[in-house]
């Protein structure tokens, strides 16, 4: 497991990596993907591959303690004290067609088996493969990436998701986005620019249209820094753990 700088979480947790999306938004032939970028740059091979020898990692991290919460992202300590926020599968796809099942299965199962009650957050962009996953604990929370308008309609398989937490992931956001048709869906909204590169810059309406949206239906909203946003808004759902 490793201590994350990534905004909305505390740890990643990665008993299967590798992703054959390979994710190529301006259609360059070259992949946007940080993780991909980085197993290229250090010769690495990005094949999806379970290791089960790290399925026990998250045995050993307890509740967090007082100093522990010190430590923390401030915004995430304050949120969740008493819960460690851990993304899964952070450089592959959980719920991917080439993903096998049965790793899958053992990495949920490690999850819900966990005596520790992490907060678990899985992020796919494979909701149609969620249909065999309806039901979760709740400190199970499901999350969709949408890059675009055109991907919104995919959000709507999180209606029939049994979850602690519903989220959306916009990031890169590449174009305005209205939601307002699976507000229904939607517990949690993160957006942000592409990791670590400059393309793409989030026009200042699409911010102010998905904010009027969240504060019009009470849904809380995590802005990235990456985003360049004036004022730092960086909410969560309410603690249902």
């Amino acid at each position: 497991m490793n201590r994350t700088k990534i905004e909305w979480c505390d740890y990643t947790w990665n008993p299967i990596t590798g992703c054959e999306r390979l994710c190529d938004f301006d259609k360059d032939g070259k992949p946007d993907c940080y993780a991909v970028k980085q197993a290229i740059r250090f010769g690495r091979s990005f094949k999806p591959t379970f290791h089960p020898d790290r399925l026990d990692e998250i045995l050993k991290l307890k509740a967090p303690t007082e100093r522990d919460n010190q430590m923390r992202k401030p915004w995430i300590a304050k949120a969740y004290p008493e819960n460690w926020l851990i993304f899964p599968c952070s450089i592959a796809d959980i719920f991917a067609p080439w993903t096998k099942a049965e790793w899958r299965l053992e990495v949920l199962a490690k999850m819900e088996s966990c005596p520790t009650k992490h907060i678990f957050q899985l992020l796919t962009h494979s909701p149609e493969n969620l249909i065999g996953y309806r039901q979760n604990p709740d400190n199970f929370w499901i999350g969709i990436s949408i890059h675009s308008q055109s991907d919104v309609e995919k959000v709507g398989y999180l209606r029939d998701v049994e979850a602690g937490v519903r989220f959306i992931s916009i990031e890169p956001m590449l174009e305005q986005i209205d939601l307002n048709d699976v507000v229904d869906a939607v517990d949690w909204v993160i957006v942000g620019q592409l990791t670590k590169a400059k393309r793409w810059p989030i026009q200042p309406r699409w911010i102010e249209a998905l904010l009027n949206f969240a504060r019009g239906y009470n849904i809380p909203l995590f802005i990235k820094d990456n985003v360049g946003w004036s004022k730092k808004i960086q909410e969560f759902p309410v603690s249902q753990n």
